[in-house]
């Protein structure tokens, strides 16, 4: 079992990988549960609530979501910039507005 910090080794092509250690068992995964567990259910839903209105926009960018929320765009919206930035650390970035912007 490896221990210490996880070395990338450069390719010919001058690209960094790693050759996961299958003996270990240990696999480099992050999930939304994980994320979870270091917020607080009250944060959480606040979060959902930032997707539903990520959503409910028509899945503008964190970007563009965000300025929204600065330019006060939308009256008595209980989402703010700190939700969003949490929403993106808990969840991520939105699936489906990534289907819709890449190819």
């Amino acid at each position: 079992m490896r221990n210490g910090p996880l070395k990338f080794h450069r390719s010919a092509e001058a690209l960094y990988y790693s050759r996961p250690d299958l003996k270990s068992g240990k696999i480099l995964v992050q999930t939304i549960a994980d994320n979870t567990s270091f917020y607080s259910d009250r944060q959480i839903a606040h979060d959902k609530r930032t997707q539903e209105l990520m959503h409910t926009l028509g899945c503008p960018s964190v970007a563009d979501l965000k300025h929204i929320i600065k330019m006060n765009a939308i009256k008595d919206c209980p989402v703010t910039v700190d939700d969003i930035i949490l929403a993106e650390k808990i969840f991520g970035p939105d699936v489906a507005s990534l289907k819709g912007k890449t190819v």
